[in-house]
């Protein structure tokens, strides 16, 4: 998959649909096993809905929903 958006969008898009929403950012990244760089591509590019919950560097509380 490197290199190809379409496809970590695709990746993201399904692996939300079949877990519970909101989802934790580092939960996607356990279900995906794609490098967190590609993830967090993958949503800023699809235009995902992220809401940050705790403070700015804590990547525990990034959420997708």
């Amino acid at each position: 998959m490197s290199q190809d958006v379409s496809a970590w969008i695709e990746a993201i898009t399904y692996s939300l649909k079949i877990n519970d929403l909101p989802m934790r950012l580092l939960a996607l990244h356990d279900s995906l096993q794609l490098p967190i760089v590609e993830i967090w591509l993958g949503l800023l590019l699809g235009n995902f809905k992220l809401e940050q919950k705790g403070t700015f560097y804590n990547s525990n509380e990034i959420w997708i929903g």
